[in-house]
């Protein structure tokens, strides 16, 4: 076990001094640091309970989002569009007997 010097116990026994008559003046310059620093710690280490959180107020719209989703997507041919540069690409034969689908 590690032995402390006097100093070491005197500045530990300043803290708590001045700790007790903060708390016992004004308790809400301590409460609310320390509820702000819990709260982080709290959710640094539990953050599915943030994610849970936040989510609540969200579930209204999500609900409404997913009813408004379709169902199934619809199968459609792509179709090759000329574009404005032709001339780049002259080495094709330009054949009308090939579809124009990819």
């Amino acid at each position: 076990m590690r032995r402390y010097n006097l100093l070491t116990w005197v500045l530990i026994i300043f803290f708590f001094i001045g700790f007790l008559t903060e708390f016992a003046l004004n308790p809400s310059r301590i409460l609310v640091p320390l509820l702000v620093f819990g709260s982080i710690i709290y959710f640094f280490k539990y953050p599915e309970k943030l994610k849970g959180l936040l989510q609540k107020g969200n579930r209204r719209n999500t609900y409404y989002n997913g009813r408004n989703k379709p169902n199934s997507r619809k199968d459609t041919k792509f179709k090759v569009i000329d574009g404005r540069f032709k001339d780049v690409n002259n080495d094709h034969d330009d054949n009308d007997d090939k579809p124009k689908y990819h």
